[in-house]
């Protein structure tokens, strides 16, 4: 809970998956073992909070460098 300008903000640990990743999932794209992890974090995200759960080795990761196919 944070006070700002006399506004009472609640921080809500809330994990929200695109519809992109959603269709991924049910096309079964992405293996089960990443699915499990995935499953884990927004366990901890929703539980914890994302600043505690950054603090968790593996986690946190540092960003990879270079070009993607992405970009």
């Amino acid at each position: 809970m944070v006070l700002l300008l006399g506004v009472l903000l609640f921080m809500a640990n809330v994990v929200e998956l695109s519809e992109f990743f959603n269709k991924q999932i049910k096309k079964r794209q992405i293996p089960d073992f990443i699915l499990i992890k995935l499953q884990d974090w927004v366990e901890d995200v929703e539980n914890r909070g994302l600043e505690i759960v950054r603090q968790t080795p593996g986690y946190h990761d540092k960003p990879l460098k270079g070009k993607f196919g992405w970009h």
